[in-house]
């Protein structure tokens, strides 16, 4: 008997298809990740271009856009 074709034991063909499907969820995950690191640089690039006025229109002042500006992309 061998240890492979144990029916305890699942196929290769199995294996296979959990490594593959566990491997596509990891992937989805980096891509969302990398897609929303994209999104906050992109927010943070739109607050640093705005002006003294706009910033006041939005009803915040500098004081309170500069710590936001000075966090790396990955922390929220």
């Amino acid at each position: 008997m061998y240890l492979y074709s144990s029916p305890a034991l699942p196929s290769w063909r199995a294996l296979l298809l959990i490594f593959a499907r566990k491997m596509a969820a990891e992937v989805g995950s980096a891509a969302e990740w990398v897609t929303r690191l994209n999104e906050r640089a992109r927010q943070r690039h739109a607050l640093a271009a705005l002006d003294d006025r706009m910033i006041e229109d939005i009803g915040i002042d500098r004081a309170r856009i500069c710590p936001e500006l000075s966090k790396p992309v990955w922390r929220d």
